[in-house]
Parts: C-alpha cells; sequence; structure tokens
C-alpha cells in the first residue's frame, strides 16, 4: 500500500492488472463439466434402476416359461440389457465420478414410478400365477411400455449425444418387443381380458 501510494503521489500511472493466464484445455473441459446439467445423470440412474427390475423379470422368465418364443426373448432382453447398463455404469463413473446408481426403489426429482416400485411385487405374482406366461406377459408388458414413456422424457433433454442416441434405442426396441408380446397374447390368451394398464 506504501509503495502504491507513492506511485500515486509523484505521478506515476498505476500498473496494469496482470491478465488472467489463458485457460488449458483440460481446465476448460473440468469447467464445463461442472456445468453439466444433471438430467442424463437422472436418466442413467432411473433406467439402470428399470433394466434391473426388467431383467431380474426375464431371469424368472427364463426358468419357468412354457413358450419357447418367451425364452428367448427373455434371453435377449437380458443380454441387451445388461450390455445398454454397463455402458450407461461406464458414462456415469466418467461424467459424474461415480458408476454407483440407487437402486430399483429410488426416488427423485421426478418421482419413482408405480411399474418401477412394484417389480419385485410383480416376480412374485408372476412365480404363482397359473399360467406362467400370461403373468409374464402381463408384468413385461407394462413395463416396457414404463421404459418407453421414461426415455421418451429424457431424449430431447439429453446433454450428451450418448444419452439420446441410447434413450432412442430403448424406444425403438422395446416398442417393438411390446408389439411382439401383445401378439403372442392376443393368440396364445384369446379368452384374457384386455390389459388395460399397457401403455405404447
Amino acid at each position: 500500500m506504501l509503495l502504491l501510494a507513492l506511485g500515486m503521489a509523484c505521478g506515476e500511472p498505476m500498473p496494469a492488472a496482470m491478465p488472467h493466464p489463458p485457460m488449458k484445455a483440460a481446465e476448460k473441459s473440468t469447467e464445463a463439466s461442472a456445468r453439466v446439467p444433471t438430467f442424463d445423470q437422472e436418466f442413467i440412474d432411473r433406467m439402470v434402476a428399470h433394466h434391473e427390475g426388467a431383467i431380474a423379470m426375464a431371469a424368472v422368465g427364463m426358468e419357468r416359461a412354457d413358450h419357447p418364443e418367451l425364452v428367448t426373448l427373455a434371453s435377449r432382453m437380458i443380454t441387451s440389457q445388461r450390455g445398454e447398463i454397463s455402458r450407461m455404469k461406464g458414462w456415469r463413473k466418467q461424467w459424474y465420478g461415480s458408476s454407483e446408481v440407487p437402486g430399483m426403489d429410488m426416488t427423485s426429482r421426478y418421482g419413482a414410478t408405480p411399474v418401477m416400485k412394484d417389480t419385485l411385487g410383480a416376480i412374485e405374482r408372476m412365480k404363482a400365477a397359473v399360467p406362467f406366461d400370461l403373468a409374464f406377459l402381463d408384468a413385461m408388458i407394462p413395463h416396457h411400455a414404463e421404459g418407453v414413456a421414461l426415455a421418451r422424457s429424457h431424449q430431447s433433454h439429453a446433454t450428451h449425444p450418448e444419452v439420446e442416441a441410447m434413450a432412442t434405442a430403448i424406444i425403438e426396441d422395446q416398442t417393438e418387443e411390446i408389439a411382439q408380446m401383445r401378439e403372442w397374447r392376443r393368440v396364445w390368451y384369446p379368452a384374457a381380458p384386455e390389459l388395460a394398464s399397457a401403455r405404447d
């Protein structure tokens, strides 16, 4: 302060403020990551939980289904959704520092949906139902419909193109599987009442 006052008294100009050094690319990337909205993280957390529910249901289907078509579908669901879970957890680790996600009963600012919360109950009902295959279809169709709705709600808001692409793929794949399961239900169980809770 004394030197500054002496400089001002002598009429010497004040030294210009030192400019900030240019930000390195890595620092820019870190700063940008800190500003990334949490919408993609919400998608990952909710979709991983939802996939885990489908995998648990499909595992029972592989063991109990009478129709080989259902066994094949359940096996395909397990393989594809495990792969998607692995990719989503990798993104979560890369973008948000941790691959850990809440369980199937998670809640968030978007809320936990009834289908997600009822997955374990649906599994117990499937195990006790006769015929099993009808119960499996009646549980998996609305579960898939919930997954499609979840993907649609996040698709247009995704920050990362990887999340948008996965949401699009989930919508396409599960919509196709819903249509197939509905057709099997119609052919195999023509007397069954309409599945009122299913959405597509």
